[in-house]
């Protein structure tokens, strides 16, 4: 599809675009999250939204937008519409394979935000993605005066946005050779197998930061040290390989520099921090960054390994999809927005859990034990 070139191809291509985001943006009964807003946003008194004492972005956000869409689903839709449209123009910056990086964005970024679409954290994160754009220029201060504003709707955004600002160090980190920067992750590997390790020093974060390690960290790590020999784990450890394979090629780009500096960074804290239950969403800014130097790989690599990645990648696509409640089976609001005659909540609330069950024979609390495999 981005290989298509004249006039009914590119409104071929417009219509795809569309296609996507009315699948991807206008989910129903999938995902997790929005059981809590829809709650929120419904029934919440007007005051109540209005005295909260943190994050009052977000809570301002639908005191004032429910006054003229009272639907919710019309509203959670619109809201990751603009996230979706956030990370287009991010990818645009860097490619015109968006279609390609979008594919691949699905495992690294766009199913946690858009299907379990942790909402507040989402539509805080449209701020940092569009701030981008002055950090890539190297306008720093612009980008903080912008990005800071996330935190009226997410207080945890303040790590990724800190972390960003260490590309002034990108220089000295990418020109370090391969061999130095694989003893780096390969020491990475090996802490995370001794989760305590991380955990003191989650403890000594907690105690200074409580509010931001209680939202993004919950103060303890959760998964078993074996998860460094999981078949994610491993495909990502190949991936790595290929990053620093194709250093050359991604560092020839224009931002090339940025965009490796970032996919090593991104590599770096998802293996750290997946022993956090969600410390994961530090990673998921920078994920969108490694996942355009995959593109990049892609474009430039032989036929062959070109489908070999296509492969590992949709294997772990297809593995996250299967193994979770949340993705299948997959139904869209836009009908009963149409019609203003939604489905009974609890009939949504249960429909995906059933469903898993008959699929796989586990429950929902089942699915949670066994999530770090």
């Amino acid at each position: 599809m981005d290989n298509l070139s004249g006039q009914k191809h590119l409104l071929g291509k417009k219509l795809f675009l569309i296609w996507i985001y009315i699948f991807l943006c206008f989910g129903y009964t999938i995902g997790t999250d929005w059981r809590h807003y829809e709650q929120l946003y419904t029934y919440e008194y007007d005051k109540n939204l209005l005295d909260k004492d943190y994050e009052k972005g977000f809570y301002y956000l639908i005191y004032l937008v429910r006054k003229f869409i009272p639907d919710f689903w019309l509203f959670l839709g619109i809201i990751k519409c603009v996230y979706l449209y956030s990370v287009l123009k991010f990818v645009r910056r860097f490619t015109t394979s968006e279609f390609v990086a979008l594919a691949i964005m699905l495992n690294y970024n766009l199913l946690f935000m858009l299907v379990d679409n942790p909402l507040r954290f989402m539509t805080g994160s449209i701020i940092l993605v569009l701030a981008t754009g002055y950090l890539i220029d190297r306008k720093y201060l612009k980008f903080i005066s912008v990005a800071l504003l996330c935190l009226f709707f997410h207080i945890s955004l303040i790590i990724p946005i800190a972390l960003s600002l260490l590309v002034i160090f990108r220089e000295k980190i990418i020109n370090k050779s391969n061999t130095t920067l694989f003893v780096w992750y390969f020491f990475a590997c090996l802490v995370s197998l001794f989760p305590h390790i991380i955990n003191q020093f989650s403890s000594f974060f907690a105690s200074k930061f409580p509010a931001i390690a209680y939202k993004l960290l919950n103060i303890y790590v959760a998964e078993s040290s074996d998860a460094v020999f999981t078949l994610g784990s491993l495909i990502m450890f190949f991936l790595f390989f290929v990053l620093l394979h194709h250093k050359k090629i991604i560092l020839e780009n224009k931002y090339g520099d940025i965009l490796f500096f970032f996919a090593l960074f991104y590599m770096f804290l998802s293996r750290i921090l997946m022993v956090f239950p969600t410390g994961f969403r530090l990673t998921l800014y920078f994920g969108l960054f490694f996942a355009v130097c995959l593109v990049i790989i892609i474009k430039s690599t032989s036929f062959k390994f070109k489908y070999i990645l296509y492969l590992l990648i949709g294997l772990t696509i297809f593995k996250t999809l299967w193994t979770s409640y949340q993705y299948i089976p997959y139904t869209n609001s836009i009908y009963y927005i149409l019609s203003a005659d939604h489905l009974p909540r609890n009939y949504r609330d249960e429909f995906n859990k059933k469903e898993y069950n008959k699929r796989t024979g586990e429950t929902i609390k089942d699915q949670s034990r066994n999530y770090s495999n």
